[in-house]
């Protein structure tokens, strides 16, 4: 892993564990497509869809007054994966990213104080600890390849639902929408077209 975005993540985590905050943990599934151009600016094959893990571990925090605004900041692990069929061939891409995701929640409504419906947008900074292509059946590691490495850039859109069972625990459904794309100057071009679903629980700050 890079090591100045490893100092990034430790930093981050750092910043925030003096606060009192909410505790949470989603886990949910990718629907990624690949937007790949190569050196020409072309797309030279169908790359189709395929779903992939995502987790994510966090805490988020109050930043108005009448708890309608909150941070959220996350470390998070995302699948993005992607096949495609070529010329009687059979391509498979599996890659696995871990990053740290900083968001602004705002909830739209509330009822009784139990359950919530929000919006949210933020941004994911990410780099690759794992990549596989497999053409048949051999194997390339592609974790080094200049397209899937360096930093990548995911700004993030979301909408999510909450329900809170206790003053200890409440339950979440949540999706985003984003698009990952490579910060490096690559002669070629790859981004992560991402759905996700999400549920997740939250420990309330007591």
């Amino acid at each position: 892993m890079n090591k100045y975005f490893a100092i990034f993540v430790i930093n981050t985590i750092m910043c925030f564990t003096s606060f009192s905050q909410d505790l949470f943990v989603d886990v949910g599934i990718n629907y990624t497509k690949f937007d790949y151009k190569n050196s020409l600016g072309d797309s030279n094959i169908e790359l189709l869809k395929e779903s992939g893990l995502f987790f994510a571990t966090g805490v988020s925090h109050s930043i108005s007054s009448k708890d309608r605004l909150y941070h959220l900041v996350s470390l998070n692990y995302n699948q993005y994966n992607s096949r495609a069929f070529n010329n009687e061939k059979i391509y498979s891409w599996e890659t696995s990213y871990i990053g740290i995701q900083n968001m602004l929640k705002y909830k739209v409504f509330e009822a009784r104080s139990s359950f919530s419906l929000d919006v949210a947008i933020g941004l994911n900074i990410s780099h690759i600890v794992y990549g596989r292509q497999t053409l048949n059946n051999k194997i390339i590691n592609i974790s080094s390849h200049e397209e899937f490495s360096g930093i990548f850039l995911q700004p993030v859109i979301g909408l999510e639902t909450s329900y809170k069972v206790s003053r200890f625990l409440a339950l979440k459904l949540g999706y985003n929408y984003s698009i990952a794309f490579n910060t490096k100057k690559n002669i070629e071009k790859l981004k992560f077209l991402n759905n996700q679903v999400f549920i997740g629980v939250v420990f309330p700050a007591q």
